[in-house]
């Protein structure tokens, strides 16, 4: 199957990842993304934040929260941001690479969301 358009766009963002994802399942956004925020949330929790798989990601995460369409906020959201609420050291991360409307979606599920985080 052909890899979906957002992950397409991913591919070309964040290159260093598509070398990292098995192909099987680009057709689904919500698993490659789910995937590279299990890689970004390893890389931030072992310090490693200034590889360009993280920075580039965000770096992508902000332009596409920049689109303002729901159904990239809920990929987004589901699939990346999530994941970091649970780890402080996550959270305070994303909270301050974020900016813009990325932060502002982050923000508000982090408080309002069905999985919060109280840091």
């Amino acid at each position: 199957m052909e890899a979906h358009p957002l992950v397409i766009r991913l591919y070309e963002n964040v290159p260093m990842f598509e070398s990292s994802f098995e192909k099987p399942y680009q057709e689904l956004p919500h698993v490659v993304f789910g995937d590279l925020g299990l890689q970004l949330h390893d890389k931030i929790i072992n310090g490693d934040v200034d590889c360009d798989l993280v920075v580039k990601s965000f770096d992508f995460f902000t332009q596409l929260s920049l689109e303002n369409l729901s159904h990239i906020d809920e990929l987004l959201v589901v699939s990346i941001y999530e994941g970091f609420y649970y780890s402080k050291v996550c959270n305070d991360f994303a909270r301050s690479i974020l900016s813009g409307r990325a932060k502002e979606l982050y923000e508000y599920c982090m408080i309002n969301g069905s999985i919060q985080s109280f840091y």
